[in-house]
């Protein structure tokens, strides 16, 4: 996933936490695991909403621009 979205590109996910109903009849991921796995894989985290409508979060991150090499 993280070299399919462009440096400097975003990305958003929406979801169901744990705890929901939509969570306990197999819908979603769990907040915590979805901000430790993008994070792991080199996206930074620019927003957190845990209180999005309909029992939802949304999380959004961007992938990095490579650093600039003075020359």
């Amino acid at each position: 996933l993280f070299e399919s979205v462009k440096p400097g590109g975003r990305l958003a996910v929406i979801e169901y936490d744990e705890g929901t109903k939509e969570f306990r009849h197999g819908h979603g991921i769990a907040h915590q695991t979805v901000i430790r796995l993008l994070r792991a894989t080199g996206f930074q985290l620019t927003d957190d909403n845990p209180n999005w409508p309909g029992h939802a979060y949304c999380v959004t991150f961007r992938r990095p621009k490579p650093a600039r090499v003075a020359g």
